[in-house]
């Protein structure tokens, strides 16, 4: 009995796998794959059809439906089929990696360039009260506008604020009484402290915005890494894997009298997996209805 049932087993086996092995293939095949949302090529298909016919044509053989010479001749036709999809096949699998590269490279630069106008427009609110209204008075001020900013001088000989309590000639000279004030003494000399004992003054400085957003020495010595060199000829740009000529949309409205919001978008919407006539959508910033300045990548 148990030789009978491994003769059966022998006998079916190989048509078996061929059969599951296409049933597997053709679903894969008509299944979106779930990064790229988007199926199989053709090709991938056509093979995994081929491979199920060449199991069900194996398995009419073996029931002695059709003849070995039908067989063969059907097997090597698959055959030469299935390597030609093998090469088609690769082929395929090849550009959709290059897509998919050319894509992860858009979308970070997409994303570098929103964050860069989001940086500009919230130093524009902070001095103005609004944002921007458009490209033009967005790049006007940050080509040729100045902000201010407060710069700690340490006047103290030792070149920092001296870590300790303060002396009997200090304490003369805030006003402390050495009995009423003593907790105050005892904290030690603080930033308001040194100010009055003249250790430490703020002072303010008018620099150029450029400078003060992405030229200055916290810009130059930061830790995160930009995907290119910010350039303030470009700041409306879409850097386009192909390098073509398209600029962002921003519009604008007034929420009150004294509050505005802007949105800003690339028209381009680059996405080498999406079918023709169909929607894109975008990488955006800012939002008109409530005025924030999240990115669509953060929503």
């Amino acid at each position: 009995m148990l030789e009978q049932l491994g003769l059966y087993a022998k006998k079916y086996l190989f048509a078996s796998i061929l059969i599951i092995t296409g049933l597997v293939l053709v679903i894969m095949a008509v299944t979106p794959e779930a990064v790229i949302e988007k199926t199989q090529s053709t090709w991938f298909l056509i093979g995994g059809i081929s491979i199920l016919v060449a199991g069900i044509v194996t398995l009419l053989y073996v029931l002695e439906i059709i003849s070995k010479m039908i067989h063969l001749a059907v097997m090597s036709l698959l055959f030469v089929t299935c390597a030609i999809l093998t090469v088609l096949s690769i082929n395929s699998l090849t550009d959709t990696m290059e897509k998919i590269k050319l894509y992860e490279t858009y979308e970070k630069n997409a994303k570098q360039s929103l964050e860069d106008i989001r940086t500009i427009q919230l130093a524009y609110k902070k001095k103005y009260g609004k944002f921007a209204p458009d490209f033009a008075e967005l790049k006007r001020f940050l080509e040729n506008d100045k902000v201010y900013r407060t710069i700690p001088i340490i006047k103290h000989p030792s070149g920092k604020i001296p870590d300790r309590q303060p002396n009997a000639e200090e304490i003369a000279i805030l006003g402390y009484d050495p009995f009423e004030d003593e907790n105050l003494i005892k904290d030690g000399i603080d930033e308001a402290e040194a100010i009055k004992l003249g250790y430490f003054q703020v002072d303010t400085i008018w620099i150029p915005v450029l400078e003060n957003l992405f030229f200055n020495d916290e810009a130059q010595t930061s830790e995160i890494i930009r995907r290119f060199e910010f350039d303030p000829s470009k700041v409306d740009v879409v850097r386009t894997p192909k390098d073509t000529l398209v600029n962002f949309v921003m519009e604008s409205v007034e929420i009150d009298s004294t509050t505005n919001a802007f949105y800003v978008y690339d028209p381009y919407a680059y996405n080498p997996f999406t079918e023709s006539g169909r929607s894109r959508t975008p990488f955006s910033l800012g939002n008109l209805a409530d005025g924030s300045t999240n990115g669509s990548w953060e929503q």
